[in-house]
């Protein structure tokens, strides 16, 4: 079974059974770039279903919503396209509760929101059976996390994943988002404080486990650290404040953003934070 957080959207989040890995059968996808709102004619459910192929990112979430005529049950279902082979059905909505528009126009809505295992082609192939009306499907890329700094209009990027570091020796692994120092350093997501410590290179740093996602998160040249190690956090909470502690001494005050995933190997905390 694939590991993927995914979810059914109306008016709250309910948690949707995954189907086992299953080779579909081939279908046609249309590429599309995300963000991506169309209505679709009800022609284009006569064949059977409307593929919608795009792209999805590790640390970006994907929200898929369908604008339906009322009394309209749509099917959607999630595939994961390999480079080689035919596409996998990832898990699916039959037959879904759907609820009217929450904005008062006419019709209902039923979303689909999934966090891929990893980058790469995915699809959802969508029918509604019997319409006789359009039906608009938008589909948004949004990161998962919040990001780890207050204030983020006055921050800015000043340094990203595997930019080189000491003479080119060695690959940075994570991102660097400069701040005023004494800015608020918040929990990215909810989790546990693994560990609050110093460092040579670090400085000040904290670690913060998630474990819906199974990843770490560290934050390191802090100013100061304000949780304590083996205390649960939500997101948004203050963990410390921006400074250049560690290694950072000669350096504007930054907060050092790693993601470490469940092979404990820093993956880029770029998407995770920031919009593709």
């Amino acid at each position: 079974m694939k590991r993927l957080i995914f979810f059914a959207l109306v008016s709250c989040i309910t948690v949707i059974s995954l189907f086992p890995n299953e080779n579909a059968a081939p279908f046609i996808a249309e590429p599309v770039n995300l963000p991506h709102r169309r209505q679709y004619a009800p022609e284009a459910f006569n064949s059977g279903a409307l593929s919608l192929r795009f792209t999805a990112y590790l640390g970006q979430a994907v929200t898929v919503t369908v604008r339906h005529p009322a009394g309209t049950v749509p099917e959607c279902t999630l595939y994961e396209l390999p480079e080689n082979g035919a596409p996998v059905r990832i898990a699916g909505i039959d037959a879904a509760p759907v609820k009217p528009a929450d904005d008062g126009s006419a019709g209902s809505v039923t979303r689909l929101r999934f966090e891929p295992v990893r980058t790469g082609s995915y699809a959802v192939r969508l029918t509604v059976s019997g319409t006789s009306e359009a039906v608009e499907l938008t589909a948004v890329r949004e990161p998962v996390l919040l990001f780890p700094v207050s204030g983020r209009e006055a921050t800015r990027l000043v340094s990203i994943f595997g930019d080189g570091r000491d003479q080119g020796t060695r690959l940075h692994e994570g991102i660097d988002i400069a701040a005023a120092r004494h800015t608020p350093v918040l929990a990215a997501a909810d989790g546990y404080v693994r560990r609050v410590g110093v460092n040579a290179r670090g400085g000040n740093v904290v670690t913060i486990w998630d474990p819906i996602r199974k990843v770490s998160y560290y934050y390191a040249h802090l100013e100061t650290q304000d949780v304590a190690q083996g205390v649960t956090v939500k997101a948004g909470d203050r963990i410390g404040t921006v400074g250049n502690s560690g290694n950072a001494s000669a350096t504007i005050p930054h907060l050092h953003f790693t993601v470490y995933g469940p092979d404990r190997k820093a993956v880029d905390p770029y998407p995770y934070v920031y919009t593709k």
